[in-house]
């Protein structure tokens, strides 16, 4: 049994719905970082680091619903 392209959009936009919370995420903990009197540097550049990932993943997930279509 395979799953049918409708089937298979549902899954990949489940789980690009979990990257886009994951992302505001971040998105709230670098503005918290940055809010600081001197922000740490290291923490900032990790968390902007993570930003970047969950971007790549958001894209492939993109590019399979793309090949699904």
């Amino acid at each position: 049994m395979s799953l049918s392209n409708e089937e298979k959009t549902g899954i990949i936009e489940q789980h690009k719905k979990s990257q886009a919370y994951i992302l505001y995420g971040l998105e709230l903990d670098l503005k918290e970082a940055q809010s600081v009197g001197t922000p740490d540097a290291e923490v900032v550049s990790g968390i902007n680091s993570k930003i970047a990932d969950v971007n790549a993943k958001i894209d492939a997930l993109n590019s399979e619903l793309n090949n699904l279509n």
